[in-house]
Parts: C-alpha cells; sequence; structure tokens
C-alpha cells in the first residue's frame, strides 16, 4: 500500500505541473500550494492508517481525496487539447497514459472487478494473501482514464447559447452517488461507478476553479472558507469513526469544495505580503 501510495503521489506531482499553464494566465499562482497540501495530507492519512488503524481508523479515505485530485487534474491536462480535433485529442491523451505496458495494465483494468467478487471487504481481504491488493486504486484510476476524454467532450457541451456540459456532469455525479449509498460495501468500495462521483466532483471543481474572477471580495469570502476548511478536514479524516458511507461523502465532499474556491485564497493571502 505505501509503493502505492507514493507512485500515485508522484503522478500527482507532476500533473499539478500543468495546471500553471491554464491557471498563470489567471493570475492564480503557478504552484498550487492547495492541492500539494491536500495531496500530503491524504498520504499521511493512509500511511497512519496502515501503521495505527485504531488510532487513524478513518485514514484509508486518503484514497478518496486522490481520486478527486486526479479529477481535478484531470480538466487542467485535457485543457491543454481542447483545441485539437475530438479524434487527436484522444490520440494525444491515451498515447499519454500508461497502457502500453499489456501485462501490468490488463491486471490493474481487471484487479478492482475482481475483488468485487470476492466475499467480505477490504478490511478483511487486508489481513488475507491476496496479491495486488493494495493496487484496486490503480485500477479505478485507469478506468476513469478511459472515459476522462468523454466526461471532457461532454463537459464542453452547448445548447444554443446555454453551457450545459457542467449539469450534465452533475447529472451523472448524481447517478453514481446514488448507486454507491445503494450497494453493498464491497460494491462501493471497488466498483468504478460508484466512484465515478468523486472523479466528477473533481472535474467540477476545477471547471469552477479555471472560471473564478480574482475580485477582493471573493477573495476574502474564499480565504475565511479555507481557514475554517483545514481544522474540520485535520479532525474527521483522520481520528473520526463515524458511519464509512457518511464520513466518505464529508471527506469527498470539503476537498471538492476546498480546491474550487483555493486558486484565489492563494492569490488573495500571497497579496497581503
Amino acid at each position: 500500500m505505501k509503493e502505492m501510495d507514493i507512485e500515485k503521489s508522484a503522478y500527482i506531482h507532476e500533473s499539478i505541473r500543468y495546471v500553471e499553464v491554464i491557471e498563470h494566465r489567471k493570475g492564480i499562482p503557478a504552484f498550487r500550494e492547495d492541492i500539494a497540501l491536500v495531496r500530503a495530507l491524504a498520504i499521511l492519512a493512509v500511511l497512519s492508517f496502515h501503521f495505527w488503524p485504531t488510532i487513524f481508523p478513518s485514514g484509508y479515505l486518503g484514497v478518496d481525496i486522490f481520486f478527486v485530485i486526479s479529477g481535478y487534474l484531470m480538466i487542467v491536462v485535457l485543457e491543454r487539447s481542447a483545441k485539437m480535433a475530438p479524434l487527436q485529442m484522444f490520440i494525444d491523451f491515451y498515447y499519454k497514459r500508461p497502457f502500453g505496458h499489456k501485462d501490468i495494465s490488463s491486471t490493474l483494468l481487471a484487479l478492482n472487478l475482481k475483488m468485487v467478487s470476492i466475499d467480505g471487504d477490504y478490511f478483511e481481504q487486508i489481513n488475507e494473501e491476496t496479491p495486488f491488493l493494495h493496487f484496486w486504486s490503480l485500477s479505478v484510476e485507469m478506468q476513469f482514464y478511459l472515459i476522462a476524454p468523454i466526461i471532457f467532450l461532454c463537459s464542453k457541451m452547448r445548447i444554443n447559447d446555454y453551457h450545459v456540459g457542467p449539469l450534465i456532469l452533475i447529472v451523472i455525479l448524481l447517478a453514481s452517488l446514488k448507486f454507491r449509498l445503494e450497494s453493498t460495501p464491497i460494491t462501493a468500495f471497488y466498483n468504478p461507478f460508484t466512484r465515478l462521483w468523486q472523479f466528477l466532483l473533481g472535474m467540477l471543481s476545477s471547471i469552477f476553479a479555471l472560471k473564478q474572477e480574482a475580485t477582493e471580495q471573493n477573495q476574502k469570502i474564499e480565504a475565511l472558507a479555507a481557514i475554517f476548511f483545514w481544522p474540520i478536514f485535520l479532525v474527521f479524516l483522520p481520528f473520526n469513526s463515524m458511519n464509512e458511507k457518511w464520513m466518505q461523502i464529508f471527506v469527498t465532499v470539503t476537498a471538492g469544495l476546498f480546491m474550487a474556491i483555493a486558486p484565489a485564497r492563494w492569490e488573495f493571502i500571497d497579496s497581503q505580503d
């Protein structure tokens, strides 16, 4: 699990660099400190859960935060190819994704689906000799990559002069969340559709962040909201042992909201220096 988290962290670290290209044009700092901080917290939470599960019973939810971050960064990455023809964009996107290693990609693409068919849940399986168990989240990530360009094109859809793309993403998000709430624990944990709403929330956060206007009033409001965010997040994520279903929703939504409002927050704070 530790190796998987480190590999995923390295991917996210590289992806954050893409944010500079789009967000810097809007007067937002080139390096996204907010994503780096949330990423670091997620890594610590997951590692703490595996080393001290009784002290950090909810630390595993750091993986949910990775999904939100991936959705956020995916919009930024695909925006770089937005002017390409759809077919060219698809080819460019898939060429850069980790599908070239056939043995590895085929194993990872099906791993989480295999886990759904196994009785029990992740917390029971984690104590068993289940090969590649800890790589299930990479499987979900790769399955998301398969449909990410399609979702991106949907986010750009317009009817007459109305930008209906975000509404389409919200409808899919709600369908995914409904399926997650009605699923068995094992399905809710491994099924890619029960995880899709987390990626979509990250994508919607990115769409919102890229459209923000850095007015002084907005910056002050967002600064206060972010200051309110951290104490709650630090307490609830690692230590709280409330119902897993609602805890997951709380952590995911909180992370998405934070990333949506944070760009102007950092600009406001920097302007005070």
